[in-house]
């Protein structure tokens, strides 16, 4: 981040740094939600859950997110997308984090193993895969667009 559009032999530009990353929060919501809750939880098959003998597919999962968090909020007091975003767009930023807290907090509601809540919780999981939904939308449709308009180099 700190030598992208300077040297950097990865990262021309700064705009793209920002892009990746902002691709790779997309990315964990569609992964997550669209792919490794939605197709076990859609087939109603605990065969083909990601952890299916350690139980821990809905930890997993929450880990997930909560990685997305830490990149936008900064790693220990440190910088993050989110610092950016509040200096330009406090409404929007107040709005990705509250999506953000939203979806790490729908995983609590899901109070089975992933395995069997695909068959028995259906409604918490469904819920979890809308919120998860509803912050990759936000991500494409509103912070990437800001983050196109506000890194300029």
């Amino acid at each position: 981040v700190i030598t992208a559009g300077n040297g950097s032999s990865k990262y021309a530009k700064k705009l793209e740094v920002f892009l990746a990353l902002v691709d790779g929060l997309i990315g964990i919501c569609e992964e997550v939600g669209e792919g490794k809750m939605k197709e076990p939880y859609d087939a109603q098959d605990p065969q083909i859950v990601e952890s299916p003998y350690s139980g821990n597919s809905a930890t997993d999962f929450k880990n997930n997110i909560t990685g997305i968090r830490n990149v936008y909020l900064g790693l220990n007091g440190g910088k993050g997308l989110k610092d950016l975003v509040a200096a330009k767009n406090k409404s929007l930023d107040n709005t990705i984090q509250g999506e953000i807290t939203a979806a790490i907090n729908s995983f609590d509601n899901i109070t089975q193993p992933f395995e069997s809540a695909i068959i028995s919780q259906r409604v918490q999981i469904q819920q979890t895969i809308d919120a998860l939904g509803v912050l990759k939308e936000t991500l494409e449709d509103e912070l990437k667009p800001f983050v196109i308009q506000y890194i300029v180099d």
